[in-house]
């Protein structure tokens, strides 16, 4: 990474470290390459056993047990989205706190790929949402399923 790119990594990290610290939860060794590992595939969809396989790059001696425990502590406080594809899996993506419009995803019903999906606007904001309906939003998910465009061309031939 280079002296800016490794300077944002930084800023970024930082922001997330202070998250997880202001909801209790201890900066360990392990949570931090969980962490580094997240940051790095943040575009990416990723299983426990991914991000574990490759925390071990970065910490030899964890362990799966505390990756599925601290992707759920992480979820539970609102840095990482979880996404159910085919079966139980799930997927896990950091949040990108500057992103300015949430993006929803696009799972293919055939090969289980995720696509990002960015909408320019929603036709109701969430404070909309929650005043007309009295309600207080902790949380939104909404996925799209269907085909890819790698499966349709393969439906085609």
């Amino acid at each position: 990474m280079e002296g800016n790119s490794y300077m944002e990594k930084i800023k970024h990290l930082e922001y997330f470290e202070k998250i997880i610290i202001d909801n209790g939860i201890i900066m360990t060794p392990q949570r931090r390459a969980i962490l580094d590992v997240l940051f790095t595939n943040r575009k990416r969809h990723l299983t426990v056993e991914e991000i574990w396989h490759q925390a071990k790059n970065i910490f030899s001696q964890i362990g799966i047990p505390t990756v599925y425990r601290t992707v759920n502590q992480l979820e539970s406080i609102g840095i990482l989205y979880k996404i159910m594809v085919q079966g139980n899996c799930c997927k896990y993506q950091l949040t990108d706190h500057e992103e300015k419009n949430k993006h929803r995803h696009f799972i293919c019903t055939r090969c289980g790929s995720i696509t990002d999906i960015y909408l320019p606007e929603m036709s109701m904001t969430e404070q909309q949402i929650e005043n007309r309906y009295h309600v207080k939003i902790e949380n939104q998910n909404i996925i799209y399923y269907g085909l890819c465009t790698q499966c349709i061309q393969v439906s085609e031939e």
